[in-house]
C-alpha cells in the first residue's frame, strides 16, 4: 500500500492540469501579445472583495470542499498540509477569503523545487466555483508570489487540452512564459506544458 504522502505527490503532478480559476477578463484580445495587454484593465475596476493569507488548520474543512468539487478528493489535504501547518520552510499554503465574512474561497500550494537555486513550483490553485471570474484567482497567485521571499523562479505545469486552454492564457496574462511542452507526458495524447516565471528580487 502506498503511503499518503506518495500518494499525496503523485497526485500533485496532475493537479495543475486541473486547475478551476476563470480567467476572461486576463486574456489578451487576438493578435496583442500578453507583454502588451494591459493585465488588470477590468480588474483595476472591480472592488477589492477578498484578502489573502497563509492558511490555517482550521480552514481545512472549507478548502475540502474547494478541492472536491475542482482537484482532487478532499479528504487527502489533512495528509498533504501537514508538513506546511508543522512549521517546515519549503512548502506554503496560501487561501483567499471574502473580506467580511472570512469565508475560504480558494487556495493555493507551492513547494520548493530540490537541487535548484531558489526555483519553486505551483503545485495547486483552486478557487470555488460560485466566484470565479470575480478576481479570487488573480488575488491568489499575486499573493502567492509576494509571499515568496527570495525565490528566484515560479514553476507551473499544465496540459496542453482544450479544457485548459483558459488556464494557459491567465498565466501568459500574469507575466508567466510557455517554456517547455513535454510530449505524452501524463498519458497518451496529454502533453505537459510548463510555464515560468521570474519574481522580483526582494
Amino acid at each position: 500500500m502506498n503511503h499518503p504522502s506518495l500518494v499525496s505527490l503523485q497526485l500533485l503532478v496532475l493537479v495543475c492540469a486541473s486547475i478551476s480559476i476563470t480567467i476572461d477578463s486576463l486574456v489578451p484580445p487576438k493578435g496583442v501579445p500578453p507583454s502588451k495587454h494591459k493585465l488588470t484593465t477590468d480588474f483595476e475596476r472591480m472592488p477589492n472583495l477578498f484578502d489573502t493569507r497563509p492558511a490555517r488548520d482550521s480552514d481545512i474543512p472549507s478548502m475540502a470542499k474547494i478541492a472536491d468539487q475542482t482537484l482532487f478528493p478532499g479528504d487527502m489535504l489533512a495528509d498533504m498540509m501537514a508538513p506546511f501547518l508543522g512549521g517546515t520552510d519549503t512548502e506554503q499554503w496560501h487561501v483567499v477569503v471574502t473580506q467580511q465574512e472570512d469565508s475560504v474561497i480558494g487556495f493555493a500550494y507551492v513547494q520548493a523545487e530540490r537541487l535548484t537555486d531558489r526555483t519553486w513550483n505551483l503545485r495547486a490553485i483552486a478557487t470555488d466555483p460560485t466566484v470565479h471570474g470575480r478576481g479570487a484567482g488573480t488575488a491568489l497567485i499575486s499573493a502567492v508570489e509576494r509571499a515568496l521571499h527570495g525565490a528566484r523562479l515560479l514553476v507551473i505545469d499544465t496540459t496542453q487540452t482544450e479544457d485548459q486552454a483558459r488556464a494557459r492564457r491567465f498565466y501568459a496574462a500574469r507575466g508567466y512564459e510557455q517554456v517547455a511542452v513535454i510530449p505524452a507526458f501524463f498519458g497518451e495524447g496529454e502533453d505537459k506544458v510548463t510555464f515560468t516565471k521570474l519574481l522580483p528580487k526582494s
